[in-house]
């Protein structure tokens, strides 16, 4: 079993990643979003369907473009998007689990404090009835 000061430092370290979770998830959530806005602007023959469909019925897309693009390729690129989003939870839910795994160590440690201390006094109770 590893050291007591090893299994202290990390705890520490997990401590230090579970604070700055949540500035981490912040940029990585505003990342996607952005990322997810450009994407709408710049390319909504590529990401929106709704986009595709209507050009497909105005007869607006180009034949080379039309035989390029499958009609699901809108689709497919936000069923990418779902899935990183669902990684997203993912880490959020893991990271809800190391607060709550941290919460239940320093219960454990305050409790353990507390049964040493009880512990001493009584042995110190004992010394001074001995003597």
């Amino acid at each position: 079993m590893p050291s007591p000061d090893r299994l202290r430092r990390q705890v520490e370290k997990r401590r230090r990643i579970v604070r700055t979770f949540p500035i981490g998830f912040g940029l990585l959530l505003l990342q996607f979003a952005l990322t997810e806005g450009v994407l709408l602007a710049t390319l909504p023959l590529h990401t929106n369907p709704f986009y595709m469909a209507e050009c497909v019925r105005a007869d607006t897309l180009d034949p080379e473009t039309l035989s390029r693009m499958a009609a699901m390729l809108p689709v497919m690129v936000q069923f990418c998007m779902l899935i990183v989003l669902a990684l997203y939870v993912c880490i959020f839910a893991a990271w809800i689990n190391e607060r709550k795994y941290l919460a239940l160590i320093d219960l454990l440690d305050t409790q353990i404090e507390k049964r040493n201390r009880s512990e001493e006094n009584l042995l110190r109770r004992d010394d001074r009835d001995t003597q």
